[in-house]
């Protein structure tokens, strides 16, 4: 940029990231992180914030002084110190101004489930569904229960002929079970009910349809703090684990409450041993919103709840000194994510 005024310099710094630090793109179908290092000079189909994606530059912007960000979860981001973030709040930060405040993590569950809604209801019956009667060929419906706040999983079952019991929590489903069976639905009781037996033979999509719907049925947000799915079925609970993480790249653990008599208001019954499958580190809840979540709106909110008080807090910020560094273009909405936290793309700030 050049001053129509001659006795003033004009100094435009263009903020930028180390070259270890990692870009959100898309590639072969799916959402990967790549460090700026390798990735430069090239173009690439960058993520922006609202889960759109753009073809953008990456490039080396030249060597210049660096800060770390230091977070409270030990992580760290190495960038120049006007780099803008975007904070909880939704505001630009530059970096040098963001101690103590939280970043935005990278969300993106505004995803059309539409093109996998059959799925998705499938999970949900493997979870609230009485499959005990779905090969007698006598009964003709499936029983399915729906909570007090799922009136969201009723739009689920639309394209079926219903009909709703007197307690407003259990509807009849005609026309399903030939498909449940067809898919090798188990029939077994809740405790001893498996993954269908088709299951590994299903495409990604239907994968993710069935365990939306899973999670929609049985899984929750635990005090603020984990996504936790509760079963009796230890096949399934290891199963679970298992497709989670080959998957979706969402780590899991398993912990187990053993069998106990408890109180309930009609008397007091024996409750069988059970299993948590929980998430818990900050990168697989963010992993699960991207990939999964729930399909109700309220546990979508406890969802966003959760991951705005596990979002990185900037605990310190320290010089570093002269780094090469890197940036990149998106054209959409000029916001990318870095690290798992919102960024701004490049622009010369005079």
């Amino acid at each position: 940029i050049i001053s129509e005024y001659k006795d003033v310099d004009i100094r435009c710094p263009n903020p930028c990231f180390d070259g270890d630090m990692k870009l959100l793109v898309y590639e072969n179908g799916k959402q990967v992180y790549r460090k700026f290092s390798e990735i430069e000079n090239t173009t690439q189909n960058v993520i922006s914030i609202d889960g759109t994606v753009s073809k953008g530059d990456v490039f080396c912007s030249g060597e210049k002084e660096t800060i770390k960000l230091n977070f409270l979860n030990k992580k760290s981001i190495i960038c120049t110190q006007d780099h803008r973030f975007m904070d909880i709040d939704g505001n630009e930060v530059m970096a040098k101004d963001l101690k103590g405040k939280k970043l935005m993590p990278f969300e993106n569950y505004k995803r059309d489930l539409s093109q996998i809604s059959d799925y998705i209801m499938f999970g949900f019956i493997q979870g609230d569904g009485c499959t005990n009667t779905i090969y007698d060929n006598n009964i003709k419906s499936v029983v399915v229960n729906i909570g007090e706040k799922d009136n969201d999983i009723n739009y689920l079952f639309k394209k079926y002929k219903t009909s709703t019991w007197k307690d407003k929590r259990h509807i009849n489903v005609l026309g399903i079970k030939e498909k449940l069976c067809e898919l090798g639905f188990s029939s077994e009781n809740i405790s001893n009910r498996i993954f269908p037996t088709s299951y590994d033979e299903w495409d990604i999509e239907s994968k993710r349809g069935f365990l939306i719907g899973c999670y929609s049925a049985n899984g929750s947000v635990i005090k603020n703090k984990r996504v936790s799915y509760k079963t009796t079925c230890r096949d399934f609970a290891d199963k679970l684990v298992e497709t989670l993480l080959n998957d979706f790249e969402i780590r899991a653990y398993i912990t187990t409450n053993k069998q106990k008599d408890v109180k309930f208001n009609n008397g007091t019954y024996l409750c069988k041993e059970s299993y948590d499958i929980n998430i818990a580190n900050l990168y697989s809840i963010e992993k699960f919103v991207k990939e999964l979540g729930f399909y109700q709106m309220y546990k979508k909110i406890q969802l966003n709840k959760l991951l705005e008080k596990l979002a990185p807090t900037v605990s310190s910020i320290v010089e570093i000194g002269v780094r090469k560094v890197y940036d990149f273009q998106e054209p959409n909405n000029h916001w990318g994510c870095v690290n798992g936290v919102v960024v701004h793309n490049c622009g010369e700030i005079p």
